[in-house]
């Protein structure tokens, strides 16, 4: 036996109003209208939920216990109506981002922090990820946004936005002998690993070929092996510190942006989310 919950509310409504007029302007719905829900509802149950006694509604025997074990039922029911309204207005839900490590830690907090102030029930679901990883992860639906380096070699059906704009800088430490001068090709790089589209930019913008390189993907490691004297490296401008020397290398850049699959429904979490980022990047802009 399945019952129709649109019966079952018009059947708590009867009861809880004492008059059928109340009970359907309650439902938003005429007289007529709650009339043959009842009835539906008591056919589909073999028997009377309620007797007509002058005039007047009373409830059977029947329809007092049915009441008493819906009241969780219903209550449930409202529950998961309001969570289905606050999920269509992004006020619910969860958020699958991945994120770069250095745009997670460089971009990321302030957009998050708005974010989170207008959409306070959203769940962030964050992963950090090479962008290269981020990318195949929004392709198979693992995250709808991921915020990366973006790489104009990729094809396929994900969108794109760019957001903020890198242009990147050679530092070495001042204690460092290449902070005299000489050259970078006989000291040691530290760069990020090969087949990623920084590395690769960073080898086909400079003019000799590196023979020593020391690979890692994370660019705060990068340069605290910057300080630690260990070699030079090809980093954002803006993350130049006082004890850093600048190298006389050819001018690089890289943009940072969000993907996403349009083939993909985003929810309403998703969409508030790229909001907040076309806000902050008009605003840095």
């Amino acid at each position: 036996m399945v019952i129709d919950i649109s019966n079952l509310l018009a059947f708590a409504a009867v009861a809880d109003w004492p008059r059928m007029a109340d009970a359907a302007d309650h439902l938003n719905l005429s007289q007529p209208a709650v009339s043959k829900r009842l009835s539906e509802l008591e056919r589909r149950l073999g028997y009377p939920l309620f007797d007509r006694v002058n005039r007047e509604l009373v409830l059977t025997e029947a329809g007092r216990l049915l009441l008493a074990e819906s009241r969780g039922l219903l209550a449930e029911h409202a529950r998961l109506e309001r969570f289905a309204r606050a999920m269509a207005d992004g006020e619910k839900g969860q958020l699958r981002l991945a994120t770069s490590h250095h745009i997670g830690l460089h971009h990321l907090p302030p957009v998050l922090r708005a974010y989170r102030k207008a959409h306070s029930g959203v769940e962030p679901r964050i992963q950090f990820l090479d962008s290269e990883a981020a990318h195949e992860a929004v392709s198979r639906g693992d995250v709808d946004l991921a915020l990366v380096t973006l790489d104009p070699s990729w094809t396929g059906r994900l969108a794109s936005t760019q957001l903020w704009h890198d242009d990147l800088c050679g530092f070495v430490d001042q204690s460092h002998p290449l902070a005299g001068g000489g050259d970078p090709a006989e000291h040691m790089a530290i760069l990020p690993e090969r087949g990623t589209y920084t590395r690769d930019l960073i080898e086909a913008s400079l003019p000799f070929r590196l023979h020593q390189v020391l690979p890692t993907n994370y660019l705060e490691t990068i340069g605290a092996m910057i300080d630690a004297g260990l070699g030079w490296s090809v980093l954002p401008a803006g993350l130049q510190r006082d004890n850093w020397a600048r190298l006389p290398l050819p001018p690089m850049a890289r943009e940072l942006g969000v993907i996403y699959d349009p083939k993909r429904h985003l929810g309403a979490s998703a969409r508030g989310f790229l909001a907040a980022l076309d806000s902050a990047a008009n605003t840095a802009t």
